[in-house]
């Protein structure tokens, strides 16, 4: 159905010019070594295709718009995501986890899929993008970011038009996304883990990146002068 109360958003089918700005968002962070879900390719849906939905007459946007609804392809390592450790798909979580994470034990494979997310993070936050909306819900079990929404990278403004506005602090605020992702991950691990952890992660590989500038790390060592102290 059509959004009552955003111009242009049309529940359960995505725009095509939506579509393209994703696959343009998942191929720029590619590009800089981000570990993210990729692209594989727009697929525009027919009248025939909206017939089986159920949308007899082409959608229309509540701002007179018409939609030119698509398939967006996407590839993952793996479809479960960190907030997918629930009801019967559990056991399978587990397994695709493990799979995906091979350590000696699961608090090994946290420290290091803390570490790989913390380095994504910090890879494009360094060259002026942000993630607005990180969290457990967008973060694969094999460490990828994905949903590229509202992820805002420098000649690419979100879909509401925001760019750069106050950068530096949605930037350091990732670092709370980045923290409560980590404690989603650990509780269902069932694996104990400190914000300290997340701190030594966020600094080791910010050390191994050539110390760039960011508000993540901005806040990460922020919290770090208190929990030294």
């Amino acid at each position: 159905m059509v959004s009552q109360k955003d111009a242009e958003l049309w529940l359960g089918l995505l725009d095509e010019s939506s579509g393209v700005r994703e696959a343009k968002v998942s191929a720029t962070l590619l590009s800089w070594g981000v570990n993210c879900s990729r692209i594989a390719g727009l697929y525009r849906l027919s009248q025939a295709d909206l017939d089986l939905l159920g949308i007899s007459n082409k959608p229309i946007f509540t701002n007179g718009k018409a939609v030119d609804p698509v398939i967006l392809a996407t590839c993952y390592k793996t479809r479960f995501r960190i907030g997918d450790c629930i009801g019967p798909a559990t056991k399978n979580w587990y397994s695709e986890f493990d799979r995906l994470n091979p350590s000696k034990d699961r608090a090994t494979a946290l420290n290091i899929f803390g570490k790989n997310l913390a380095r994504s993070i910090l890879i494009y936050q360094a060259r002026g993008a942000v993630n607005d909306t990180l969290g457990p819900e967008n973060i694969t079990l094999g460490g990828e970011i994905t949903d590229f929404e509202w992820i805002y990278i420098p000649g690419i403004p979100l879909p509401n038009g925001q760019s750069d506005e106050i950068l530096r602090l949605r930037q350091a605020k990732e670092w709370i996304y980045f923290l409560e992702s980590i404690h989603a991950l650990a509780f269902n691990l069932s694996v104990d883990f400190s914000i300290s952890n997340c701190i030594n992660w966020a600094r080791e590989e910010h050390k191994s990146l050539g110390h760039v500038q960011c508000g993540f790390i901005d806040a990460a060592n922020e919290m770090g002068e208190i929990d030294d102290h």
